[in-house]
């Protein structure tokens, strides 16, 4: 798979943008293409100590040529001091959840016909 180096490659007028992407700075000069997300609750990693309530996790496909490896961008969710909802992020985590149960339910219906 080949991409250009521009934000939002292969942007299709009726579909949209088909390859979402990520422009990386401090030297890898490019946008590059997502590959996967992970959605961690509670979070994976810590800072200084701390586990957070929730971490998204994106992984980038890097150039096969480049020597720097795959980049990960990691951002941190906690819990408002004052416990107040947050429903931007509740209507993100919804739609996960309608989506992971959906490739659930495919996933167990193949598994059936095997």
């Amino acid at each position: 798979y080949a991409w250009e180096s521009t934000p939002m490659r292969n942007f299709d007028a009726e579909a949209g943008f088909i390859v979402p992407s990520a422009d990386i700075p401090k030297g890898w000069g490019t946008y590059l293409p997502v590959l996967h997300i992970d959605l961690k609750i509670p979070s994976e990693h810590t800072i200084a100590g701390k586990r957070y309530a929730a971490e998204y996790q994106i992984f980038l496909i890097q150039n096969k040529d480049s020597t720097r490896g795959a980049p990960a961008v990691s951002v941190l969710f906690d819990f408002h001091p004052d416990d107040r909802r947050n429903q931007a992020l509740q209507d993100v985590l919804d739609k996960f959840q309608l989506i992971w149960d959906a490739d659930d339910n495919e996933c167990s219906e193949r598994k059936k016909k095997n």
